[in-house]
């Protein structure tokens, strides 16, 4: 027993030192504060360990899930002004897609119980994919239950790779102001992004091909539906648009995208939830930075159509 505790040691120290190594050379050399570190290492996805540190300590009456379609799209304003309540977070991460929801709410019960559950989605919430994101949930609340300065530091595990990977791309992400890969959060968790000054890409401006869907998504949100439904919990599902010039192309696959809308009115009658289909209206080229991300001011407009066309 003493020599396998004296090889861990061996093990162990070396790394240690590593890591000190690592944080006081960006300490003494650029001048780093804690609050510049990287997001907690928690998980495969950077956006959803960022978010995991900002809703550290806080609770909401009011919450929001779900990908780029819900962090970029739901404009946290307007959901606080129609609720009358500014106790709000928006949980969403990019690249989620409705099993990763489920997921994510399933935990977000565990320690919180909202009054309002909201989530925008796309069709890109419902594709197949090959990889999904790789997430510990116990060691998530491992770290969101820490509430000192040394324990936090313990519980974001973080690796010498992981510090050389991420920390100017952390440094970035805060403050990449009119670009896509930005998190720089509102007081509630959103990342707006306004038209004026914004990088637009030309490939994601024309993406008009439809994925192929993941049936099994359909069934994750009539999970989240039952969740609520057993929580009393309202749910509003906001379907986001795509801008006017992807629908009116004689290349979109009108009878897919219908099909998929289809397929969540069914879910919504079986469990009886609001959802609100904003592409049933035309929107405008202007209000968005691609085919289906809104800037601020087509967020606004969304979020305010969907939520006065909420039961």
């Amino acid at each position: 027993m003493r020599k396998f505790f004296k090889n861990c040691l061996f093990f162990f120290i070396p790394l240690l030192l590593v890591c000190a190594a690592i944080i006081i050379y960006l300490v003494v050399a650029y001048d780093v504060r804690y609050q510049d570190l990287p997001a907690p290492n928690l998980s495969s996805s950077y956006s959803f360990n960022s978010k995991m540190a900002f809703v550290k300590n806080k609770r909401a009456d009011i919450v929001t899930i779900g990908s780029s379609m819900s962090l970029n799209n739901v404009a946290s304003e307007v959901v606080v002004d129609h609720f009358k309540n500014h106790s709000y977070l928006n949980y969403a991460s990019w690249g989620f897609n409705i099993k990763e929801d489920y997921d994510c709410f399933q935990f977000i019960l565990h320690h919180d119980k909202p009054l309002v559950l909201i989530m925008s989605v796309n069709v890109g919430d419902f594709a197949d994919r090959e990889v999904n994101k790789v997430i510990d949930y116990q060691n998530v609340e491992k770290y969101l239950s820490t509430n000192n300065l040394i324990t936090d530091f313990i519980e974001r595990s973080y690796t010498p790779s992981y510090l050389a990977k991420q920390f100017e791309y952390g440094k970035k992400v805060k403050c990449n102001i009119g670009h896509y890969d930005c998190l720089n959060y509102d007081q509630y968790g959103a990342v707006m992004m306004d038209a004026k000054g914004f990088q637009i890409d030309s490939v994601r401006w024309n993406q008009r091909g439809m994925p192929k869907f993941e049936e099994s998504n359909y069934s994750y949100l009539d999970s989240i539906a039952l969740l609520c439904s057993q929580h009393n919990i309202k749910l509003i599902v906001m379907h986001s648009p795509c801008r006017k010039g992807i629908f009116v192309d004689a290349k979109f696959d009108s009878a897919n995208w219908e099909n998929h809308i289809l397929k969540i009115k069914k879910v919504q009658d079986r469990r009886n939830f609001t959802f609100v289909n904003a592409a049933d209206i035309v929107w405008e080229d202007k209000y968005f930075v691609d085919a289906n991300h809104l800037n601020r001011d087509g967020a606004v407009l969304f979020t305010q159509y969907c939520l006065d066309r909420s039961l």
